[in-house]
């Protein structure tokens, strides 16, 4: 333990030299910070490619951290690899207990579409780090045969987020591949997510998507898009398909509304009969203020494998810009899986994150768990408890 603090230390140093450095280069490039709310790689590409610049863009950030909980569980493993309830469990998706970890180092290649006439693009990125797992799909990086050749071991996996071709006509396009969901708030991508830890609503909607999607944008303020998914898989499982559609709009400058909806079927010949699925998102993202913005979030999934399950629940989060580097965060979510048994799952995260320039983020944060029934934290090392405090911080680099 004694050599991860000394590493963690010597990781927080260097990143302390590096965001100061960053912070003097922002002052150049002030001129050019682009106005995307919330910024992201592919709004950077747009920004760019206004700028008159080339439609090839490529980038990339690692992401390090350190997250622990009151019990001090730690990570379990047996013949299948790590255990999904121990450390601080698939619950929270930030696997590693107490220990120093690189969560996600991510590069990109990509080529923007132009928006007029026809043209085409695509995109490739890669992964890797304790986030990797969750990025995995069922027939590219995971075998389809057995399901259980990873790319990686341990802690630490190899994935492909994305990896899609896109071929457009003015403001309508498709692509075709592995892309991210399109569904939901929070983004799998490091940068764009406030907060260290997932919400329950992240845990409930898939990571990726496998298949074909067709966008329109009808005009600057509605777009729809529309097409089909094979959930977190690759291009295998004949049996397993699903359509996949929804709407956005942006309402002026300070309120966004999307909603999507995913609804398929899964083959399972284990228990002889198919699995119906149904998962639908809405979120509302309000700028109440320019300091003010609140985000709300409704989820639901309904399957039916054996029994009818239903988990639907709501996320609540408030972010208050508190200067040009310091922004404070709140979570209140409440989440219900509706089984053989009801189960209820309340999680409270509050948040910083400091940027002293947009090359750098650090992000710590407390965060308190309660489930109604089930004892799901320090469940291998025991006794196991309904509730829990996990605290941790994280650092970003993007470059």
């Amino acid at each position: 333990m004694k050599t991860n603090w000394l590493l963690w230390k010597n990781v927080v140093t260097v990143m302390m030299v590096f965001s100061a450095v960053m912070t003097a280069k922002a002052e150049i490039f002030d001129g050019l910070r682009h106005p995307c709310i919330p910024a992201s790689s592919e709004c950077e590409m747009d920004f760019w490619r206004l700028k008159g610049k080339s439609l090839w863009s490529y980038g990339g950030w690692m992401e390090v951290g350190i997250y622990g909980n009151q019990y001090g569980q730690r990570n379990s493993y047996d013949a299948d690899g790590w255990r999904e309830d121990s450390g601080n469990t698939n619950f929270l998706q930030t696997a590693s207990h107490s220990d120093f970890q690189m969560n996600q180092a991510w590069l990109y290649l990509a080529k923007a579409r132009r928006k007029h006439g026809f043209d085409y693009g695509g995109r490739i990125d890669a992964a890797y780090g304790t986030d990797g797992r969750f990025l995995q799909s069922k027939g590219l990086e995971i075998r389809a045969s057995n399901e259980k050749n990873h790319w990686g071991s341990g802690d630490y996996f190899l994935a492909l987020p994305q990896m899609y071709a896109e071929l457009g006509y003015d403001n309508f396009d498709v692509k075709v591949g592995k892309f991210l969901n399109p569904l939901g708030y929070e983004s799998v991508m490091s940068p764009d997510r406030f907060f260290y830890s997932a919400s329950y609503s992240y845990g409930v909607l898939p990571n990726t998507l496998g298949g074909a999607l067709a966008t329109w944008q009808i005009n600057p303020a509605f777009t729809v898009y529309g097409g089909w998914g094979k959930g977190e898989k690759f291009f295998c499982d004949r049996e397993d398909n699903a359509f996949v559609g929804g709407i956005v709009w942006q309402g002026g400058k300070r309120l966004n509304i999307s909603y999507g909806l995913i609804s398929g079927s899964i083959d399972q010949p284990a228990m002889m009969m198919d699995t119906d699925y149904y998962m639908q998102s809405l979120v509302v993202d309000f700028l109440v203020t320019d300091r003010l913005e609140y985000v709300f979030e409704w989820t639901l999934l309904n399957r039916t494998d054996g029994t009818n399950q239903t988990v639907y629940g709501i996320n609540n989060e408030f972010f208050y810009k508190l200067n040009s580097r310091w922004t404070a965060g709140f979570r209140a979510e409440w989440m219900c899986e509706n089984d053989t048994d009801e189960e209820n799952a309340l999680g409270l995260t509050a948040g910083l994150n400091w940027k002293p320039c947009r090359y750098f983020t650090l992000r710590p944060e407390l965060r308190y768990d309660l489930v109604e029934h089930e004892r799901v934290f320090n469940a291998v090392d025991g006794p196991a408890h309904k509730n829990q405090v996990s605290f941790g911080v994280s650092g970003i680099v993007k470059f």
